[in-house]
């Protein structure tokens, strides 16, 4: 498109009026070579205004010349994943217009332009970041607290690290310790790792001793709302090292006497065990006696 010279000639004469001057226009607007830009057309955060520019061309690539509107009559942005969104558009200059949109739910999407008139369509993928952490919004897993915990056994919380609007916060795909949470373990006072597990915070720690505990989580300095989490610790199995016996007919008894022996089963830290079956123990006397 734009301003041409028309020389018409007979012989090695110019006819009248010649040259002419034509103004050739753009052609209908074509969605394969309307040309998008910015970082807005492939990213964004969640809950954060996101937006890019569109340059409209007809099939040629020429720019057009002319504005249609806000842009809506012609232009359509849409995205489709974890939630459906459109673009709100508005003009800007020579045909240029800027798509705007804010995007809730952190994910992987597609963000499609289609353009009136033309039956094609465009695509990009499209990801919407989670923003930043969220205090208010994090927790742990207390499905996960909830169950008795083996003394010894190594414990895995998982952490809900969420955005202010309630996005799950991916953890770095590193496997040292990560630094965004801290956890503490009490009255041990001792403290969790956390590290990722299954693309989780996930705080891991071990405690010998069975009883009642709690788990305080932070964010910097910061507490989680709801924290400190409660969670139990049994024994371990069973070990014949360490469970103990006791009662006078340790030491002897009377001939033709019943006896009662106690016995303590506890694992091998110490704990007691408080459900051990009795098949679990067994006694047999052994010697010779004098007749």
């Amino acid at each position: 498109s734009g301003v041409y010279t028309l020389a018409i000639d007979y012989g090695s004469s110019s006819i009248l009026n010649s040259p002419y001057s034509l103004t050739v226009f753009p052609a209908a607007t074509s969605v394969q070579t309307t040309v998008l830009s910015g970082l807005g057309l492939t990213e964004s955060t969640a809950g954060v205004l996101g937006q890019f520019v569109i340059q409209a061309r007809d099939q040629y690539s020429n720019v057009q010349r002319y504005f249609f509107g806000d842009g809506s009559a012609i232009f359509a942005v849409a995205f489709s994943g974890p939630s459906a969104r459109t673009a709100t558009l508005s003009a800007v200059r020579d045909s240029q217009y800027v798509a705007s949109y804010t995007i809730t739910t952190a994910g992987s999407y597609s963000v499609s332009l289609s353009v009136t008139g033309d039956s094609s369509t465009r695509s990009w993928a499209f990801t919407a970041f989670p923003s930043t952490l969220s205090l208010a919004s994090s927790s742990v897993d207390e499905a996960a607290l909830s169950m008795l915990h083996p003394a010894n056994l190594e414990i895995l919380i998982p952490i809900n690290a969420r955005d202010s609007i309630g996005n799950i916060f991916p953890p770095p795909e590193i496997s040292g310790e990560l630094s965004e949470f801290r956890a503490e373990v009490l009255p041990e006072g001792k403290s969790a790792v956390v590290r990722n597990v299954g693309s989780k915070y996930t705080a891991i720690f071990n405690v010998t001793r069975s009883g009642s505990y709690s788990l305080d989580v932070y964010i910097g300095q910061s507490a989680f709302p709801t924290s400190p989490y409660a969670f139990n610790v049994g024994p371990g199995p069973l070990s014949a090292e360490a469970t103990t016996a006791s009662g006078f007919a340790l030491e002897g008894g009377l001939a033709g006497a019943t006896v009662e022996v106690l016995v303590f089963p506890r694992d091998v830290y110490g704990n007691p065990i408080l459900l051990a079956s009795d098949s679990d123990v067994s006694m047999s006397i052994s010697g010779g006696g004098d007749g």
